[in-house]
């Protein structure tokens, strides 16, 4: 699990929310969000990423720290 996946999983169970219905709200497929905290995917893309921020009504910090796990996992893209 990389930092990212597993502060993204973190705040979705902050949230209460299930993969799935995470997913549904994104407009993806569960296994996208299942791949993506468990590190068999990198970050989404940014429109995607932006959904996931808007679904789980991030604060400014806690959006910061997500995108700094994009930074960390992807430092030259």
């Amino acid at each position: 699990m990389t930092p990212l996946g597993r502060y993204l999983e973190t705040l979705r169970r902050r949230r209460g929310l299930q993969q799935s219905q995470l997913a549904a709200e994104v407009g993806v497929q569960p296994c996208y969000i299942s791949a993506m905290e468990n590190g068999r995917k990198g970050p989404a893309s940014p429109p995607i990423m932006s959904k996931i921020i808007q679904a789980l009504e991030l604060t400014p910090s806690e959006e910061q720290a997500l995108a700094l796990g994009r930074i960390v996992r992807h430092p030259f893209k």
